[in-house]
């Protein structure tokens, strides 16, 4: 007699219960167990029944093994651990306390650049005595450790209130680039124009001056001859040269 085979369900209530928080406990936690069903054969079972169903077909009828390769749903609220610390999935920076700041930001002169500056060259002039103390007394580093903390809370303080003038300075920059590379397309249409009319007034000058030329010889003549066509052949295909001539600058600025 045969024995029947689990189902997904009955595989998935044989599987221990995995609890993000077990694993996360130690400085280098170990992949979730589940890492062993990632294999190069699920790999490809998976391949060939989602090529063979379409993808509004749940995935609730796929065995465990195969189901756990699906990567799972975003969290949409509320928090999500790593590391053994929970992360808020739409974390919201408070301001911090006026208590903790070394500068006003309501002074009326009050510059995000400079103060950014001052407080950069802090952090690091704290950072050398920092490595002073733990060179001579390690044990009094906590003062100073401190120290460089609030720096670096004012630090992210100062960039977070300088955002809005670079983003305005960025938009500003970005619209004097494009004004700048219009004013430069109008001035080279401007000099292609320029060349048009040149050229046009030439061939409106020789083809009038073809014309009287062919006049006066019809007088003198009485008639054309196949030397005068073929001058005016000539001077078709001059005319004819020039114009190409003028179009390839055009196309080449």
């Amino acid at each position: 007699m045969v024995d029947a085979q689990p189902t997904a369900d009955e595989q998935q209530q044989a599987q221990p219960e995995y609890n993000p928080l077990n694993f996360l406990k130690s400085p280098f936690p170990a992949p979730p167990p589940f890492w062993k069903h990632f294999s190069t054969a699920n790999i490809s079972r998976l391949s060939e029944i989602q090529s063979s169903t379409s993808s509004s077909d749940s995935t609730s009828d796929l065995p465990y093994d195969l189901a756990l390769l699906l990567p799972p749903p975003a969290p949409q609220f509320g928090a999500y651990p790593a590391f053994s610390r929970p992360n808020q999935v739409h974390p919201q920076a408070d301001p911090p306390p006026a208590s903790i700041l070394l500068f006003d930001p309501a002074a009326p002169r009050f510059n995000p650049a400079v103060t950014l500056t001052k407080l950069t060259k802090s952090l690091l002039l704290n950072f050398l005595e920092l490595t002073t103390i733990m060179e001579v007394n390690p044990s009094e580093r906590q003062d100073k450790m401190e120290d460089i903390r609030r720096l670096v809370i004012n630090v992210h303080a100062v960039i977070n209130m300088y955002r809005p003038h670079q983003a305005r300075e960025s938009v500003k920059e970005m619209l004097e680039g494009l004004l700048e590379e219009g004013r430069r397309e109008m001035e080279v249409a401007d000099a292609v124009k320029e060349k048009v009319k040149v050229f046009l007034s030439e061939v409106e000058g020789l083809r009038n001056e073809r014309v009287v030329g062919n006049r006066m010889r019809d007088h003198v003549n009485g008639h054309g001859n196949v030397d005068q066509q073929d001058d005016d052949e000539d001077e078709r295909l001059t005319e004819a040269r020039r114009l190409w001539r003028v179009v390839h600058e055009i196309a080449e600025e």
